[in-house]
Formats: structure tokens, sequence, C-alpha cells
């Protein structure tokens, strides 16, 4: 079998979409523990992210490629596939709320809890 058969793509595929995915969430992480206040923290906020969608994203391509390789054999998914797929929702939903993080008005004036 030579190493460019369309299984050994697939698997280096999946390979380098897993590997993307975990640094963009492991860059998110990093700047979203950076947003802890000041002037930028709105910034930081959105860059971490739309950084986590971006690994998201890139997670869930490379485990849609890896099922499409494994389409036909007799592979069979585990523990591992399953946690990719929960990482998927994890760093999906943490992107989607510093985003929302991001877009909430912090002045006083617009706090509910504020006197009235």
């Amino acid at each position: 079998m030579s190493p460019f058969s369309a299984p050994a793509v697939l698997w280096d595929a999946t390979r380098a979409l897993m590997l993307l995915a975990s640094l963009a969430a492991a860059v998110g992480f990093a700047v979203g523990l950076s947003a802890t206040g000041g002037a930028a923290w709105r910034a930081r906020a959105r860059t971490a992210g739309i950084t986590m969608l971006l690994g998201g994203v890139l997670a869930l391509l490379g485990l849609a490629v890896c099922t499409a390789g494994a389409r036909g054999t007799t592979w069979r998914f585990s523990w591992s596939y399953i946690l990719g797929w929960v990482g998927v929702v994890l760093i999906g939903s943490a992107g989607l709320f510093h985003l929302c993080a991001a877009a909430k008005d912090q002045s006083p004036e617009s706090s509910e809890t504020g006197g009235g």
C-alpha cells in the first residue's frame, strides 16, 4: 500500500485537523484567561470566543473526516471517539459563552440589579 492511498490520507488529515483544533483551543483558553478586566477585556473575550469556535469547527471537521475514513472498514469507534464529540460540544459552547460575555454591556446603567 502506497503512503498516498486514500485511507492514509484521511488519517493524516484527521491527525492534522485535530492537532490544529487542540492548538486553537489552547490559545483560546489562554486568551480567555488573560481577559480578566481592564480596557481591552472585551476584545480579548471576543478573540478567545472566536478562537475557541475555530477550534470546535476544526475538531468537528477532524471527526467528520475520521468517520468518513472508517466507512466500509471493520473499524470500531471507542471511548476516545465519543470524547472527541463531547469536546466539540464543550469547546463550541465555551466559544459561544465568551462571545456572549463580550457582547454584554458592563456599564452600571445597564445593570438590572441597580437601584431605580
